[in-house]
């Protein structure tokens, strides 16, 4: 099951929130490097051109020649006494880049300090010049053709509504395959044929209904395999019963031949009770980091007959895993290549993440119909395989593991567990 978040969002709010932050992150990387490689170097070439408007020639801070000056549109410049107090802007930067600029070339070309008195709509620059004080009036909106509040309030909610806009249409992109994927998914119950998923035209997502559909045929496989089992089960089991009712009915002083067939008919309760008690037993029990290794040694407790061979050994590269699943499964196998086929037995293990377990024999094999539940039982060696096999896998599928069987060469069959999903029984 999945572990939900303390604060889970929905896929529009996380796809929004981080398609913001992405264009928030080029934006600062591509305004900053636009701002280095064109616009600094477009207002420094700007600032230097009016400096040397206002203040031309080499002994440029002379108050005549200021007077005489003629400023360009949307610059004023006024004289004043030198008497005149200069405000105390040390403490305060410059509001734009373009004043600093200036302030260093006016400042360059008349050889003393520069006092810069910034606001969004003028910028003012005071200086000494001889015995009086110049003083520089910038209107923004003319010197540099365009009201830099608006220019600036016009960029930041163009590119934060492009920002949400962009956000909101890949968010969409995004979250309305998903939607068409779980409705998909909702569509069909467990049990019944269901038709495959459209694509959605994004490769991954593809993939991932691809794998939705796979796991739908596996769920639907197994409510299959256990309504055919409970099928089989009743039916088993009311024949018996069946019986035994009618003998104690109908029968006054049972003959031997009515104990006997009462004798066969408990026994056959029993066992089919057993088989499946076994089953939901490792189907309860958890994995364990050991399981593997402990697994393992029980089957070499159990079998040691001569015909049985083990080759191999779990390591620490094996996952966690169902001791009691492994064990009831391997025994069911070990015990059909014992009771049907003649000859040496092999039981295989390779370790690993993709660990797999196999049991190989010289028997004829069984066909895919042996996994089927109570199947018909008149070919080959499925003779008592119908009820193990089915649960065996049963077990396989509860524990995310793979069954699969075949031919080694002309003379050897093996079955094998393994958690590789399709891996090939002969290899």
């Amino acid at each position: 099951m999945i572990r939900p978040d303390r604060h889970p969002q929905s896929l529009n709010h996380f796809v929004l929130a981080r398609t913001l932050l992405a264009f928030a992150i080029l934006l600062l990387a591509v305004g900053m490097t636009g701002y280095v490689l064109v616009t600094r170097p477009v207002l420094e070439r700007y600032a230097d051109s009016l400096a040397t408007a206002l203040l031309p020639g080499r002994d440029a801070c002379q108050p005549d020649s200021i007077r005489r000056l003629q400023p360009p549109e949307g610059v004023t410049v006024r004289l004043a006494d030198g008497n005149h107090v200069l405000p105390d802007t040390s403490h305060l930067p410059a509001l734009l880049p373009f004043d600093t600029f200036l302030a260093r070339r006016i400042q360059q070309r008349a050889g003393t300090a520069v006092v810069t008195t910034s606001s969004l709509h003028q910028l003012e620059l005071a200086f000494r010049c001889q015995e009086q004080t110049v003083i520089l009036d910038i209107d923004r909106a003319h010197a540099l053709g365009t009201v830099p509040n608006l220019a600036l309030l016009l960029w930041l909610f163009g590119l934060l509504g492009g920002a949400l806009v962009m956000a909101a249409i890949l968010s969409r992109a995004l979250g309305h395959p998903l939607a068409v994927l779980a409705g998909h998914l909702r569509t069909t119950p467990l049990g019944l044929a269901s038709p495959a998923a459209a694509g959605t035209g994004i490769a991954e997502l593809d993939v991932l209904a691809a794998e939705v559909d796979a796991l739908r045929l596996r769920a639907s496989s197994a409510v299959a395999t256990r309504t055919a089992l409970l099928m089989g089960l009743s039916h088993d089991l009311r024949a018996p019963l069946a019986r035994l009712r009618l003998i104690l009915d109908t029968v006054a002083q049972p003959t031997s031949k009515d104990m006997t067939d009462l004798r066969h008919d408990v026994r056959e309760l029993q066992d089919a009770l057993d088989e499946f008690m076994r089953a939901a037993n490792a189907m309860a029990s958890p994995s364990r980091v050991e399981g593997a290794r402990e697994g393992w040694q029980r089957l070499q407790r159990i079998y040691t007959s001569p015909r049985i061979q083990f080759s191999g050994m779990p390591d620490a590269s094996c996952p966690p895993l169902n001791t009691a699943a492994l064990v009831r499964i391997a025994s069911h196998l070990i015990d059909n290549a014992i009771c049907h086929t003649e000859g040496a037995i092999q039981i295989l293990w390779h370790s690993g993440t993709d660990w797999q377990l196999c049991v190989r024999d010289e028997g004829p094999g069984i066909d895919d119909s042996a996994f089927h539940p109570f199947h018909s039982r008149d070919s080959g060696r499925s003779n008592h395989a119908g009820l193990g096999l089915a649960l065996a896998s049963l077990i396989c599928e509860h524990n995310g593991w793979q069954l699969s069987h075949g031919h080694i060469d002309d003379r050897h069959w093996q079955i094998c567990i393994s958690a590789r999903p399709n891996h090939p029984a002969g290899s």
